[in-house]
This record gives C-alpha cells, sequence and structure tokens, in this order.
C-alpha cells in the first residue's frame, strides 16, 4: 500500500477559518480511499503560495526530507496551486521525482513525470498560477486606488486625532461588507491641536512635546507613554488639513515583504475632505519647515533651543563669524532678602587672534534681545501690504498652469504605457499556449521596454508634483501674512520666550552687531516687505 503524505494551505488566517482547510482535507481523505492508499502525516499551511519564497516554506523542506529518507511514496495536495504559485517552485517538483516521490492533485490527478511533456505542462501551469496572483494581487490594489482617489476609507487604522466608524451601508448589496468612514475624534482631537501649537508656534522638538504630555498626564491612544516617533508621524501627517494619504510605502518585489518606503513628500493625498480639517493650513505648513529644518532633512539657523532670542542668528560686524552664547553668575538680592545667584547671558565673538578686530567682543543677550525685539515690532506696525500683494501676483498662476499642463501629459503617457504592459504581459500569455505571432525575445523586450519608460515616468510626475507643491506652499505663505501680519505686533508682545523665538526665526535671517550698532537682515521672502535695518 502506497503512503501519502498530504499537504493543505491557505493564504491567510481568515481562509483558514472558514472551512478552506477542512474542505481541502476532507477532499484529500476522500480521494486517497478511492485509490485504495493510506494517508501516513498531515501538514498545514498559512502562508502565500506567490509571495511566501520557498525558502521560507519549512513544511515544503521537511517533504523534501522525508523524500530523501523514501518515508513516503505520494505528496497529494487539494490542486497545485496549493504547494505554489511561482514558477520558482518547479525544481521542488523535480526532487521529489529524483526520490520516486510522485505529486497528485485531486483535481489534476498526478501532476509530476519524468516525461520532458510533464516538465513543461508543469512550467506553465505554475507560469499561469504565478499570473493570476499578480492579476489578483494589482486588482486589490486598484480598487484600493479607487477608493482612495475618490476620498474614501479604503483600509487600515484611523489616524491619531480620528476615528473609525461604520455608516452601515453597503458599496455591494450582495457581500455584507459596509462601508467604513473617518471622522474626528473629539478627545484625540484637542490633544492633535496642542501638538501642533507647541512645535508651530513655540518652536518645541518632538522630545519636548513628548515629555510634556507624559508628565502632564496625557497618554496616547493605547494608553501608554508618547514615543518622539509617534508625535513625528502626527506631524508629518495632512490628514489635519483634509488630505488624507495614502501609498506611504510600497512592496519592493510581489514576491516577499520587503517595501519602499516613501518621504512624506512622495506620499498621494486623497482629494480635499473639509470634514477632516483640525489645523490651519499656515500653521501646518509652518511645522513641516520647523520640523524639517530640525535636524531630520537640513540644518538650519533658526534659533529654538536656547535661552537667548538669537542664538544662531548673530554675527559680529568685525570679522564677520557668528557669535556665540556663554554666561557667567551674578549676584543680586531675593524677593525674600537673601542672596541668590542669576545667569547673565552674553553674546561673544571667539574670533582667532590673527583676525583683525577693532570694536567689542561681548555683547549683553538681555540689551541685544530687548534692542532686536523693538526694531521687529516697528518693522511689523509699519509694513507695506501693498508690496505683499505684488508678490502673490508673481506667484500667481502662470507657473502653476504650466506645470499642471506638463502633468496631465505625463499621467496620460503613463496610462498608456501601463496599457501597452498589460498588452505585452497578454501576449506572453499567448505565446506559452502557442496562439502568440511573437516570439519570445520579442516580447520580453517590449515588456523591458515598458518598465523602464514607465519607472522614467513615475519619476517625472514626482519631480513635477514637487515643483507645483513649493509654489503652492511659497502662496500660502505670502497669502497668510496678509492675514497674519496685522495681529503680529500683538501676538509678538503677548507672546512667551518660545513663540517670540519662532517669530524671529521666521522673519530674520541674520542680525549683526558691531560695538553700538545693530543691522537686521531679514529672510528673503520678506524682502520689499520689511526694510533692513540698522540702529545705533
Amino acid at each position: 500500500m502506497k503512503k501519502v503524505y498530504c499537504l493543505y494551505r491557505v493564504s491567510t488566517e481568515k481562509q483558514g477559518t472558514e472551512n478552506e482547510i477542512p474542505m481541502q482535507k476532507s477532499e484529500c481523505h476522500k480521494f486517497v480511499r478511492q485509490q485504495g492508499w493510506m494517508i501516513t502525516k498531515e501538514f498545514t499551511e498559512k502562508v502565500s503560495g506567490f509571495q511566501v519564497p520557498l525558502q521560507e516554506r519549512k513544511e515544503l523542506f521537511e517533504i523534501l526530507a522525508a523524500a530523501e529518507q523514501r518515508q513516503f511514496d505520494i505528496l497529494l495536495v487539494y490542486s497545485t496551486d496549493r504547494l505554489g504559485r511561482q514558477v520558482e517552485f518547479l525544481p521542488f517538483y523535480g526532487q521529489l521525482e529524483e526520490n520516486n516521490v510522485q505529486v497528485w492533485s485531486t483535481k489534476e490527478q498526478r501532476v509530476s513525470g519524468t516525461e520532458h511533456i510533464d516538465t513543461l505542462k508543469q512550467f506553465i501551469g505554475l507560469w499561469m498560477a504565478e499570473g493570476e496572483s499578480r492579476k489578483t494581487s494589482m486588482r486589490v490594489k486598484d480598487t484600493f486606488t479607487q477608493l482612495h482617489e475618490a476620498g474614501e476609507y479604503a483600509t487600515g487604522n484611523a489616524p491619531y486625532g480620528y476615528k473609525k466608524v461604520d455608516t452601515g451601508i453597503k458599496r455591494n448589496p450582495n457581500k455584507p461588507n459596509t462601508i467604513k468612514k473617518i471622522i474626528i475624534d473629539e478627545n484625540e482631537s484637542e490633544i492633535l491641536k496642542m501638538i501642533f501649537n507647541f512645535a508651530g508656534n513655540k518652536g518645541w522638538g518632538t522630545p519636548r512635546i513628548a515629555k510634556y504630555l507624559n508628565e502632564n498626564g496625557f497618554p496616547n491612544r493605547k494608553r501608554k507613554i508618547w514615543r518622539t516617533s509617534s508625535i513625528y508621524r502626527i506631524l508629518r501627517n495632512p490628514v489635519v488639513i483634509g488630505r488624507k494619504p495614502y501609498q506611504r510605502s510600497e512592496k519592493i518585489n510581489m514576491k516577499n515583504k520587503k517595501r519602499k518606503e516613501y518621504s512624506y513628500k512622495e506620499w498621494k493625498l486623497q482629494p480635499f475632505n473639509p470634514e477632516l480639517v483640525l489645523i490651519p493650513e499656515e500653521l501646518f505648513t509652518k511645522v513641516q519647515e520647523l520640523t524639517t529644518n530640525r535636524g531630520y532633512e537640513k540644518k538650519t539657523d533658526i534659533p529654538l533651543n536656547s535661552n537667548v532670542l538669537l542664538s544662531g542668528i548673530i554675527y559680529c560686524g568685525d570679522c564677520e563669524n557668528k557669535l556665540r552664547t556663554d554666561f557667567s553668575y551674578s549676584k543680586r538680592k531675593g524677593s525674600d532678602g537673601n542672596q541668590e545667584k542669576v545667569k547673565a547671558y552674553r553674546y561673544r565673538c571667539y574670533s582667532p587672534g590673527h583676525i583683525n578686530h577693532d570694536g567689542r567682543k561681548n555683547y549683553s543677550a538681555k540689551q541685544i534681545d530687548y534692542a532686536v525685539s523693538e526694531m521687529v515690532k516697528f518693522a511689523i506696525k509699519n509694513v507695506n501690504i501693498g508690496s505683499i500683494q505684488d508678490a502673490i501676483k508673481n506667484y500667481k498662476s502662470k507657473e502653476v498652469v504650466l506645470n499642471n499642463q506638463k502633468l496631465i501629459e505625463m499621467e496620460n503617457e503613463k496610462v498608456s504605457l501601463e496599457r501597452g504592459l498589460r498588452n505585452a504581459e497578454n501576449e506572453l500569455e499567448k505565446f506559452f499556449m502557442g496562439q502568440s505571432k511573437f516570439n519570445e525575445n520579442r516580447i520580453v523586450n517590449m515588456i523591458e521596454s515598458f518598465e523602464t519608460n514607465l519607472k522614467k515616468v513615475n519619476k517625472e510626475i514626482l519631480i513635477v508634483q514637487d515643483e507645483i507643491n513649493d509654489i503652492q506652499h511659497k502662496q500660502i505663505d505670502i497669502e497668510a501674512l496678509l492675514t497674519k501680519l496685522n495681529q503680529w505686533s500683538q501676538i509678538y508682545e503677548d507672546s512667551d520666550f518660545d513663540t517670540k523665538k519662532v517669530i524671529v526665526g521666521d522673519l530674520i535671517e541674520k542680525v549683526i552687531v558691531q560695538n553700538e550698532t545693530i543691522r537686521i537682515i531679514y529672510r528673503t521672502s520678506f524682502e520689499g516687505i520689511f526694510a533692513n535695518r540698522i540702529q545705533n
């Protein structure tokens, strides 16, 4: 009596709980009884036959080891795609055959043999199964993409500040699944607004925000402590301005689990949804700049982490070197009448002795900070609004229109290339069935050409999208000034020290001090709005 090993496989846990495994088992047992064989061992797998490679299928290696020891005569499966859906599995058949083990299926009967025609049949069968898996994967991806492009919920957890609710509406009346949607969570949204206020209006970094939330009794969604990485992800997520992101990563290869992580600038965004807006767009844009400038992507001179106003942007007028910050202790009488030590901060030039330096090297930080603050308040009160409107016109639609036209052309080209790639892949399938008028090399060359051109177009699309986003962000920044500048003077007057540092960092490129003279150089985006000022 022939000894039989049975292999049952499903792709997901869900399939395994919905009678898929019992059904395969029942059919295999029935087949064995009809043939008069005997089952000596059974294996069950819950892995993808397409995405999981052979070297990660431990049950198959156990079966091969048993075959080499002549422990069984037949490997029985419900259908051949239960073994796998990749042509790379073809050698597995050969190794079993070398050890006199036959592969049988309840659907296809015997599926292995020593003849060349058997090998060809197996190759074509596996190739077609792999193709079906690719098509299924593409259909699922296309379905999710269509949902995202329509602004609908597709899958996954709701981002922080939001919650997932069931609408009770069925997309397909013949299926039980109902449509879900994302709405604002009243409790989490208050903490989220606090996070953006700390980051944008006070200039706090993610470690300081996390520390504040943890020390003041604001647990995260899982009732655990906040991590800086979680704060960073919240600050980068444009869902707070009504644009939910998707495709933040993508599989490098359909046959394994490796993924390419995209930077936040490369994320695709759903259409604008006003129901999701929690944060003003100008605050979100400002937070992106501050977060980037903190060192995630590049260095900056914006003073965010010191006890003086101008750290990092104040220079010596004699030698043009950046001034450093230090302090000395002094004593003063406290409110209780006792002597107490206090820090007196100063800006100091540490230029080498060989550099010509005729002026002062030490400046009181308190005096310089006060003088610059007064100059900033004066500049804000006397701003030229007309020059801002001119700046808006300069950034207006001409450049955006040209880039949008270019983007439409590229998107059309992408659609054509994708259609051509699908046709070429279909032609390859016809070739294996003996129905194609093209030879194999020509079809493969066509596929490679379409894939190369498609990668090139996708890269060019990302570049143009970045250019459009940059122009739109500049427009947003300038337009925000119209409503913000009239309020800034009072905001600056009433702000805490952290907020003053952020405003100064937004406005000022550098401060140059030379003896009793202070000169402010404003940032490029404010040229023509503020006159560069000198105070003696």
